[in-house]
């Protein structure tokens, strides 16, 4: 049975301009081809990817137009939640961008981020992953009005024109500043990648700038090389399950 690894980089963003070089560089020197960028157009209103030449074309350099989607406009809601502080902590204590939010307001930014990520990469964003895999219907729904083929949740990868979804494991290093949860996800993550080798899912594998700073990015990149070697392949939504494999 093939082992299909789904790999992106999140949180594509000029304010972390130095942490994607190294995530860039490790997947470099992996020559791993099949992977996926979800970029942040304008973080917390603050780094505004449009304006930042270096990393527009680092981001080029590194992947194909296709490979580049949407991750969001600025990434934070303006409706920071008690329980996300005490978890993730104060710099990371947004709900997330698209939570809570009516469907007038979801489709002002959906509008907003679109036009943006056209002008910069020529292409509708074809893909589309909400912070935090905070998703719902009414997102999929105006994903797919506005042309995504593909979209995902925490726990599933959603075909938006074939009205499916596959159950898929999302591995994830990334916990705010929270130091338990971020070490606690070393175990958690093996535990998720053995049930998707046990039955044969999709096991999607996500970097993040903040591995860097909490720690867990040298392990993952190790345990990346390792599951490569043990015969996993990367695929990307685009190019294998659109294609007509698995969803």
């Amino acid at each position: 049975m093939q082992k299909q690894l789904l790999i992106s980089v999140h949180d594509i963003s000029p304010k972390y301009l130095k942490e994607i070089i190294v995530i860039f560089n490790a997947l470099k020197k992996l020559n791993i081809k099949d992977k996926e960028a979800f970029v942040v157009l304008n973080w917390d209103e603050k780094f505004d990817l449009s304006k930042d030449k270096e990393l527009l074309n680092i981001l080029k350099e590194n992947f194909n137009l296709n490979q580049i989607n949407l991750h969001g406009f600025n990434h934070y809601s303006k409706n920071k939640g008690l329980m996300e502080k005490i978890i993730f902590g104060e710099n990371h204590s947004y709900i997330g961008e698209f939570t809570n939010l009516n469907e007038l307001n979801l489709r002002k930014i959906f509008k907003k981020s679109i036009l943006i990520f056209k002008k910069l990469f020529g292409r509708n964003p074809e893909l589309f992953i909400p912070p935090r895999w905070k998703s719902s219907k009414k997102i999929r729904k105006i994903s797919f009005e506005n042309k995504m083929l593909f979209t995902e949740d925490s726990f599933h990868m959603f075909n938006l024109i074939k009205n499916k979804k596959v159950f898929s494991f999302a591995v994830c290093y990334d916990f705010g500043d929270n130091k338990f949860l971020n070490k606690g996800s070393i175990i958690y993550n093996r535990a998720i990648i053995s049930l998707s080798f046990l039955f044969n899912l999709p096991l999607r594998f996500s970097l993040h700038p903040n591995d860097i700073k909490n720690g867990n990015f040298n392990y993952e990149i190790k345990l990346l090389n390792s599951l490569l070697k043990k015969g996993w392949k990367p695929y990307t939504l685009l190019t294998h399950f659109i294609s007509g494999s698995r969803l």
